[in-house]
């Protein structure tokens, strides 16, 4: 009855933790990131520094640079970039660049991003779209694909 016992607890900590590692991925990036945790704690990255483990439902705001960020299948994050919050769904990749004005560009690789405008409406972006995002952005038809 103990090993029953204790190989159910094992079974459940191993699914658990797969749960819990359903994550956000960063891959190739050369600026600062500002990552704020699903617990609302705000860890600032430089180019230089590790990555922290980025939960489900984090906020990353791209200050700078590039970065090419994905999400695992269960997880999502929001991506705060030039003034815009793309909600980045499950199976979604995405790459990120802003130029040295502050210009974002947000390419979807692959799956789907929803992004805010600024009229309180929303835009999904399919795999294969290329967004530039100005600051006079005031609805998704303001939205220039690339």
């Amino acid at each position: 009855m103990i090993r029953k016992s204790l190989l159910f607890v094992f079974a459940l900590c191993f699914c658990l933790q797969g749960a819990a590692f359903a994550a956000v991925n960063v891959g190739q990036r050369t600026g600062t990131l500002r990552i704020t945790q699903p617990d609302g704690t705000v860890v600032m990255v430089a180019p230089s520094d590790a990555l922290p483990a980025i939960g489900s439902g984090a906020t990353i705001e791209i200050m700078d640079g590039t970065a090419d960020i994905s999400t695992t299948d269960g997880s999502t994050v929001n991506l705060f970039v030039g003034g815009r919050t793309f909600q980045v769904t499950a199976g979604t990749t995405v790459n990120v660049t802003l130029d040295p004005a502050g210009a974002p560009l947000v390419g979807v690789t692959a799956g789907q991003v929803t992004v805010a405008t600024a009229d309180g409406g929303t835009a999904t972006l399919n795999a294969g779209a290329q967004v530039l995002v100005g600051s006079s952005v005031t609805s998704a038809t303001g939205l220039e694909v690339v």
